[in-house]
């Protein structure tokens, strides 16, 4: 039985390097294969005028490309200040509108306090006569 099993383990191993043969050798052959593709094509494009063009204009493509998306960042950077600018007018305006507001009610308040004065210096200097004659 151990005889057999050894005789076992040898022939799977014998085939494990048989198929590990069978493997390097196609992907030798597949490398190979792709090299000469890839030599054909390049003699072909160098021989080809039209490769020099398409090859120019993807060139320029790909640099204005470039010059697009640095104006575009650019653009959002500005724009991104711009809008903060104009929040931070905003909100100092709001606020001096706010100060405005506050000081026109205190001196409205003050107005009608001495209004209030007056009223009381007139009715205690004239009488309550007066105002109801004023009223009709």
């Amino acid at each position: 039985m151990t005889t057999g099993f050894f005789y076992l383990q040898l022939k799977n191993d014998e085939n494990d390097l048989i198929l590990k043969t069978y493997v390097d050798a196609y992907e030798q052959e597949m490398d190979n294969i792709v090299q000469t593709a890839n030599d054909i094509l390049d003699k072909h494009m160098k021989e080809n005028p039209q490769y020099k063009e398409v090859k120019d204009i993807h060139a320029a493509y790909q640099q204005f490309k470039h010059e697009i998306e640095e104006e575009r960042s650019s653009a959002a950077i500005q724009f991104n200040n711009y809008k903060k600018a104009l929040e931070e007018k905003y909100e100092q305006r709001e606020k001096d509108l706010e100060d405005l507001i506050k000081s026109y009610e205190e001196e409205v308040e003050a107005i009608t306090g001495k209004l209030s004065f007056m009223q009381e210096l007139v009715q205690k200097t004239i009488g309550d006569d007066v105002e109801q004659k004023y009223q009709r």
